[in-house]
């Protein structure tokens, strides 16, 4: 079984990929906002304040942290 901490660092490796598609990153949001904790509200937010990374990228973290903060 994978352990959750590489999970996280590669789900947020995905989310910062600039040269990764809208889809794959979104994902990767989305991942991390079920996944929770701190590294992954962290990579949220820093994603979410970042207004060069895009539109729908931001709109995906903002949902993703819907979702960490139920959790």
């Amino acid at each position: 079984m994978t352990d959750p901490k590489t999970v996280i660092d590669t789900l947020i490796q995905q989310l910062n990929n600039h040269s990764a598609g809208v889809v794959i990153r979104s994902a990767a949001a989305e991942g991390l906002g079920f996944a929770g904790g701190v590294d992954a509200t962290k990579a949220l937010i820093a994603v979410l304040t970042n207004t060069s990374a895009g539109v729908e990228i931001r709109a995906a973290a903002a949902r993703a942290l819907g979702h960490a903060v139920h959790h």
